[in-house]
């Protein structure tokens, strides 16, 4: 039997992390409810849309524009076998050191029950183009941003990291095997797989690579609007101050139309663990976000990018296989019925912003208030006080990004902060100078949770996966607050 020597050193130096912490989200069993105050619609909207429009939407332009616009889909399903990717009750009792198999630490997929893709937008106005990644994962790391990039580069795309923003929908039933990180092996994907890596890059820059060739005038606008009781504070209990209703419910739409105003693309941001699937699913899905793009895509016929917002402390209202659907179609109603309210322009002021931050030692911190569900118990580590992460374990630098459109602005976050981390930052970012903005979390990067201080004091599962501190929040605000700034000027 053919051994992973590679992975045998990172087994042992890893195994006193290995059951610490699922990396991103807590079993369905743990952070559910079946409950909820949004009512499903009846069938998808007609195109043309009849619902009340949102708060604010972007006006029209008066000048002939120079807007384009390019969409394109790819598959990025790896095969059965593949180990899914956000929960440590997959893991195996025992590793398999046969390294003719593609799961080492965790349990095999059996089948597949949505594929999952990776959809490319590009928009280009004045000279200046703006790249959206939106791929089914558990999250984004920096290293797989650069290799995306390099393989759009080799099959002739012009693009520049600094104008592509890649984020994550944050599926827990994704592709694993995408890291050599050895935290993230243990925690939530297993141990990296070449060819599972190579196919996941080379169908991202595919989409890339496809979107720009199908550059043509279009037309764009932003829209906003709210949706309540399709998510809950899960949270509630632990801190001192947040109760279930505790979220962010505004919902941003990007209305991309051609000349004709026929639709060629959709991008939502909305604050929501896409989790309706527990552990004890080992099919390929693209779980929650998955079935709001399914029932986006069939009312408008076009691809549906879902952008993440700060939802670290934000479940879905509904969990379980059936969630996909009724859940899907509560969110996706919104969506379309925003994007039809939207009006849009032909010319755009775009401009983006970036800097790499340095964030320090990560040190997971072993308290016995960690979790207060059965999902994952981290009481037993606590005799072990904290446990420092090297730079073989997790990333320590991070690249903060801001995207301007007109007069709003993204502000594109590199890990899953609680909601009022992300109110802060459209909150101070309106301050700046800005009409509106959208945070994107699981951006170009990883670095866990983020809690504000007074949370970290409180405890609890995200406080114990808020890696670099107890001023991380503040220190991520900053950052993402200076990246507006700077765009602000551009």
């Amino acid at each position: 039997m053919p051994i992973r020597a590679a992975n045998v050193r990172a087994l042992l130096s890893a195994f006193g992390v290995s059951l610490v912490v699922a990396a991103c989200g807590l079993d369905s069993s743990g952070e559910m409810v079946t409950t909820q105050d949004a009512t499903p619609p009846a069938h998808p909207p007609a195109e043309t849309g009849t619902g009340a429009p949102p708060a604010t939407s972007t006006p029209p332009a008066k000048d002939l524009g120079d807007v384009r616009a390019g969409v394109a889909t790819v598959e990025t399903t790896p095969a059965i076998g593949v180990p899914l990717a956000g929960y440590t009750g997959r893991r195996r009792i025992l590793p398999d050191l046969d390294s003719s198999t593609p799961s080492m630490y965790f349990k095999p997929s059996t089948g597949v029950r949505d594929a999952l893709h990776a959809r490319a937008l590009v928009i280009e106005s004045a000279g200046k183009r703006v790249t959206f990644l939106s791929v089914d994962a558990i999250a984004m790391l920096g290293s797989l941003v650069d290799d995306i990039v390099a393989a759009a580069s080799a099959q002739g795309s012009p693009i520049q990291k600094d104008d592509l923003v890649v984020f994550a929908s944050h599926s827990h039933s994704t592709s694993g095997a995408l890291t050599n990180l050895h935290f993230w092996e243990q925690a939530a994907t297993d141990a990296l797989v070449a060819s599972v890596h190579d196919d996941f890059v080379k169908a991202c820059a595919t989409a890339i690579v496809t979107a720009e060739k199908g550059l043509a005038p279009a037309h764009v606008g932003f829209g906003w609007g709210e949706l309540a009781g399709a998510t809950k504070n899960r949270r509630a209990g632990i801190s001192k101050v947040f109760t279930e209703d505790s979220v962010d419910k505004t919902m941003a739409v990007l209305r991309v139309d051609d000349v004709n105003d026929k639709p060629m693309a959709t991008l939502v941001n909305f604050s929501i663990h896409p989790t309706a699937l527990g552990a004890d699913n080992f099919a390929f899905s693209a779980d929650l976000a998955g079935g709001i793009a399914a029932y986006v895509e069939k009312a408008t016929g076009v691809p549906m990018l879902f952008a993440q917002g700060a939802e670290g402390d934000i479940a879905p209202a509904q969990g379980g296989d059936a969630a996909i659907d009724s859940l899907g179609a509560i969110v996706g109603h919104k969506v379309v019925e925003i994007r039809d309210a939207t009006k849009t322009r032909d010319h755009l002021r775009l401009a983006t912003a970036n800097a790499v931050v340095d964030f320090g030692k990560a040190t997971l911190v072993a308290r016995p208030d960690a979790l207060s569900t059965p999902a994952l118990d981290l009481s037993i580590l606590a005799p072990l006080g904290s446990i420092e992460l090297g730079p073989d374990f997790v990333d320590h630098k991070f690249r903060f990004q801001a995207i301007r459109i007109d007069d709003d602005v993204i502000a594109a976050i590199p890990g899953e902060p609680i909601h009022t981390l992300g109110l802060r930052i459209r909150d101070e970012g309106k301050n700046v100078g800005f009409e509106h903005v959208l945070v994107f979390g699981l951006s170009n990067g990883h670095m866990s949770y983020v809690t504000d201080a007074d949370e970290y004091d409180a405890g609890g599962y995200e406080a114990a996966a808020t890696l670099y501190g107890r001023d991380t929040g503040d220190r991520l605000v900053t950052a993402a607050l200076d990246r507006l700034k700077e765009v602000l000027a551009k």
